[in-house]
């Protein structure tokens, strides 16, 4: 169990430093002449990616916590 959640937990903060990356070139694009438009449209599209990974991340996250208290819940 420990290893599911760690992978959760290891893939919500790899979807983190994602939506980072792109707030940043987000961020540029704006701030920069409309020939980056291609680089901010992908990073804006990409946002939706994030949010999928990041959902199915808790989900499993949140699996793995509730087989762990039905576990402790049998032990006790």
């Amino acid at each position: 169990m420990p290893s599911a959640i760690s992978s959760a937990v290891e893939g919500i903060n790899t979807q983190q430093q994602r939506l980072n990356r792109n707030v940043e070139q987000v961020a540029q694009g704006q701030s920069a002449d409309t020939g980056n438009n291609q680089s901010q449209n992908r990073a804006l599209v990409e946002q939706q990616q994030i949010v999928t990974a990041v959902q199915a991340n808790a989900r499993s996250l949140e699996a793995a916590n509730q087989r762990v208290g039905t576990l402790i819940d049998i032990e006790v």
